[in-house]
């Protein structure tokens, strides 16, 4: 897991306009892999990092902090 490949997932997300979590499984899923260890650290350094916030149902906020950080 690289923060470049963590990008690319952001940028996959992005271009959806209502993401949600199975969207967000499948972006980690085409650029990172489809085993569950896999996705499961993905999703949580993007939570770590601050990128992704998951609200109630399968709600998911993008907070756009990945575009201001250098």
């Amino acid at each position: 897991m690289t923060i470049e490949r963590l990008e690319r997932v952001m940028w996959r997300l992005r271009k959806n306009k209502k993401p949600n979590r199975d969207h967000l499984y499948d972006c980690i899923m085409k650029e990172c892999g489809t085993h569950q260890k896999t996705i499961d650290s993905n999703v949580l350094a993007l939570k770590r990092l601050g990128w992704i916030v998951f609200s109630k149902g399968k709600g998911l906020t993008l907070t756009g902090s990945d575009l201001n950080e250098t």
